[in-house]
């Protein structure tokens, strides 16, 4: 009897101190969404941008997502909104956005704690956009808070690539003794582009790897990476933009 009790005791702590298995992504929604990213990098500079964004938000199969779906798919938007428009045209207008989609995500947060990567990922996206609207230790607590969100999607996917660029992303721009540096997303860049299952992510990966090399001032690495990603979609144009703009001394991401 008294092992049996024993026994009862120590599955009954087990049960209570295991870890939930990641919340598993429908594999649709996962296609949909490179779908999206993929002809949203390719359209003509002639786009509405906008108005491609919305129209992918207003679809049916959009409005009927799971909640973790719905959330990280706008969680994405959001962020890819910014990086068509000008940032700096509206400012106000920029921030509800994030600001919107950082509360959406964290109440959500507060009543699911079974989640998934690309949930993970897709919020820290979101705050390390959010960065550029705070100061202090507010920043400091939204910066270090994505940080932990990247490294958490990546311990549960040692393979995430999606993941491994928006990590490294965070490394390009944070301080050294934060963890970041051009030499620490490097790194990061090269698992992503190593463990891309998408034509898509390895270009994104290029392109962002090809600015660390920029900045460090190895134009041969940089021009290479460019030529590769430009490789990947012969009728791309966001390598010319690259290129243009480190010819007038400033990197993608100024």
């Amino acid at each position: 009897m008294k092992k049996i009790v024993i026994f009862l005791c120590i599955g009954i702590y087990a049960t209570m101190n295991a870890v939930a298995a990641p919340y598993v992504f429908d594999q649709k929604v996962i296609q949909d969404i490179y779908r999206f990213k993929q002809e949203l990098y390719l359209l003509p500079e002639s786009t509405d941008y906008k108005k491609f964004i919305d129209n992918f938000l207003s679809k049916e199969e959009c409005k009927e997502l799971p909640p973790q779906e719905l959330y990280t798919v706008r969680n994405i938007a959001a962020v890819e909104r910014l990086n068509f428009l000008d940032s700096t045209e509206n400012q106000k207008g920029n921030y509800y956005i994030l600001d919107s989609r950082y509360h959406e995500s964290s109440e959500f947060m507060k009543s699911e704690k079974n989640l998934s990567e690309w949930f993970l990922v897709s919020f820290a996206d979101v705050e390390s956009r959010l960065i550029n609207y705070a100061a202090g230790g507010e920043m400091y607590r939204i910066s270090m808070e994505a940080k932990s969100f990247y490294e958490k999607a990546l311990r549960q996917n040692k393979k995430f690539s999606y993941g491994y660029i928006g990590y490294a992303s965070w490394l390009f721009f944070a301080p050294a003794v934060a963890g970041g540096g051009y030499d620490a997303a490097l790194k990061q860049f090269g698992k992503a582009i190593k463990n891309a299952d998408t034509d898509f992510d390895i270009y994104i990966a290029l392109i962002y790897r090809s600015q660390v090399y920029y900045k460090m001032g190895k134009s041969v690495e940089c021009k290479k990476d460019l030529k590769t990603a430009h490789d990947i979609y012969g009728t791309e144009k966001l390598t010319d933009t690259v290129r243009v703009k480190n010819e007038k001394g400033k990197s993608l991401f100024e």
